[in-house]
């Protein structure tokens, strides 16, 4: 991330750290995909926006 100021201590810790909760949300996601919603956040802002405003809307529509 592109931030102003001093990185804190999660932005300082070791690439490995991030990439072994990275896989242990996607080891959640996939054993609970009813919990669970993947979204691509190398998409747009208005992508993603549309993606999860689809998914709540659905959500909501089988509350119904």
């Amino acid at each position: 991330l592109d931030r102003v100021g001093t990185p804190d201590r999660l932005e300082l810790a070791p690439r490995e750290m991030h990439e072994r909760i990275r896989e242990y949300y996607l080891a959640m996601a996939a054993s609970d995909p009813s919990h669970y919603f993947l979204v691509n956040a190398r998409q747009s802002i208005d992508v993603i926006a549309d993606v999860v405003h689809a998914r709540v809307s659905e959500l909501l529509a089988n509350r119904a």
